[in-house]
């Protein structure tokens, strides 16, 4: 009950980002069962494929199909992350009531979890905890049909859980049973790898789309497993890799895929993708999310080393990249539990302290801080109403409003909130042309793509909008430069031929005649 009403309060909206985006191919699986929506022509320059896996669409589509509205799916983040914190608490009844009620807690009163959980919030990160918690499990049983159907499962709602499963197989490979790494990695591989065989020719291949790297790097895992105790490790890892790298994909998708942990211009300027701590007034927030547990999972080595791995793992991935912040804290739950359990055998006023360590900082920031909403969303919402009633035609606007504007909108986008992860020369093109000072250029570049309506908000977004493509903003923001762009000539009144204006307001929006 606690889990349930602290996401219940609030917005009862679908926040228009990336949980419009999942409604979107939710109501397509729902018209299409059991179809996912892969090929939308509302993306891109003229259509461009969505780098999600199916999966979570294709379920949630099957609630939305058997007749559930919208306002009964919105109730299934904190529904599903209420029952999973049950779960988790009762699987630790076993160890006790104070392990029980520190995983459970944590799990409950924990800020993040409880953001991404809220009702409303369609974003596929509030299944993540369970998911990996599943990997984790099974790794520590040894038991490689649940690992790989545990992998499988992952994958296919995100693909960023991939690094579960490379935590898996150092895990396994250097286990008392590598031949049970060596039937997951196999069952995980041969699964990808016939979903990639059924994509259409054009479906691309790279560490965002799930397909034949993902499926190489598996294989090359269940070869190094099932070669572990015949050979060498050096020689079996020397197999895995020969096989993992015989797929052309591998190596490029590899690298690719290492600027998830930063690189990315795009990435880096997304305050999720950005290091804990970076951030002074975000400090005691960090504090919170990560909570006593992740110090308490470190002094598990001896009794737990596949858990303690993962955590220890998943605690300096998070301290780099907020991004694995949510899985992780679903570890640091079960972690202060684990280590409460330990505790209580010796003294139980040791297991108390356990769970206070653990359970403390996220309550008291629950108490003592006010949960604000996201302002500048209604603003996506109010732009996005504005462009709907509008002739049809395709939009040239900022990255982030991408999704509010196709979804609430119902109008093609050029870019949108997956930034340069479908196609980086079409993101990259995009924001230069926003970029351009002479009028000419930029109506070319909009007329050659069919472009109808530009979106521009105030000019103080520039430096931004330039540093997401890895141009120094301090370019635009300690120069001249930024008011000769014709960004900031359109907002500031200035009358331009071939660009009419429709509606303006903090977001700006002109007709390309």
């Amino acid at each position: 009950m606690i889990a349930i009403t602290l996401r219940v309060i609030g917005s009862r909206e679908i926040p228009p980002a990336d949980d419009a985006y999942h409604l979107k191919r939710i109501e397509y699986s729902a018209a299409h069962f059991p179809a996912a929506l892969e090929f939308d022509p509302d993306r891109g320059e003229r259509g461009a494929f969505c780098p999600w896996p199916p999966l979570y669409d294709v379920a949630l589509g099957a609630v939305r199909g058997s007749g559930f509205g919208i306002r009964a799916l919105m109730l299934i983040p904190p529904l599903f992350f209420a029952t999973f914190a049950a779960i988790v608490a009762f699987a630790f009844r076993r160890f006790g009531l104070l392990p029980a009620a520190t995983a459970g807690l944590t799990l409950a009163f924990s800020p993040y979890l409880i953001v991404i959980s809220s009702v409303g919030h369609l974003d596929h990160h509030y299944v993540e905890p369970l998911l990996l918690l599943l990997i984790v499990a099974a790794a520590m049983r040894r038991n490689g049909i649940a690992l790989g159907i545990a992998i499988t499962l992952a994958l296919f709602v995100q693909t960023a859980l991939f690094v579960a499963a490379g935590i898996a197989f150092v895990a396994m490979f250097f286990s008392d049973k590598p031949r049970e790494g060596a039937k997951a990695f196999a069952i995980a591989a041969a699964a990808i790898l016939l979903f990639r065989l059924t994509r259409p020719p054009a479906y691309p291949d790279s560490a965002w789309f799930l397909g034949y790297a993902h499926a190489a790097l598996l294989a090359g895992a269940a070869v190094a497993c099932a070669l572990r105790e015949r050979v060498s490790a050096v020689t079996a890892l020397a197999a895995g890799v020969g096989v993992a790298l015989a797929v052309p994909q591998t190596g490029s998708a590899f690298f690719s895929g290492l600027h998830f942990f930063g690189g990315d211009p795009w990435l880096s300027s997304i305050a999720e993708f950005q290091p804990m701590f970076r951030n002074a007034g975000q400090i005691g927030t960090d504090i919170a999310n990560l909570t006593g547990g992740a110090v308490l999972s470190l002094f598990l080595w001896r009794r737990y080393p596949t858990f303690a791995l993962f955590a220890t793992t998943y605690l300096a991935l998070a301290i780099s990249s907020r991004r694995f912040l949510v899985p992780a804290i679903a570890l640091f739950a079960v972690g202060g539990a684990l280590a409460a359990a330990r505790l209580e055998i010796r003294d139980s006023r040791f297991a108390w302290a356990a769970l206070l360590m653990t359970v403390l900082p996220p309550l008291a920031y629950d108490l003592y801080s006010i949960r604000e909403g996201e302002p500048s969303m209604s603003e996506y919402r109010a732009l996005a109403l504005c462009v709907r009633p509008l002739p049809a035609g395709r939009v040239l606007a900022p990255w982030s409003f991408g999704h509010a504007i196709d979804v609430i909108g119902q109008h093609a986008v050029v870019i949108d909130n997956f930034g340069s992860m479908p196609d980086e020369r079409v993101f990259t093109n995009a924001i230069e042309a926003m970029l351009l000072l002479r009028e000419k250029q930029l109506l070319r570049y909009c007329r050659d793509r069919q472009i109808r309506y530009l979106v521009l908000p105030h000019p103080a977004y520039i430096p931004s909008a330039a540093a997401t493509i890895g141009i120094d903003r301090d370019l635009y923001s300690r120069t001249r430069l930024a008011r000769r762009t014709v960004w900031s000539r359109l907002y500031g009144g200035e009358l331009i031929g071939g660009f009419e204006l429709v509606s303006r307001g903090a977001l700006s929006i002109w007709k390309i005649e």
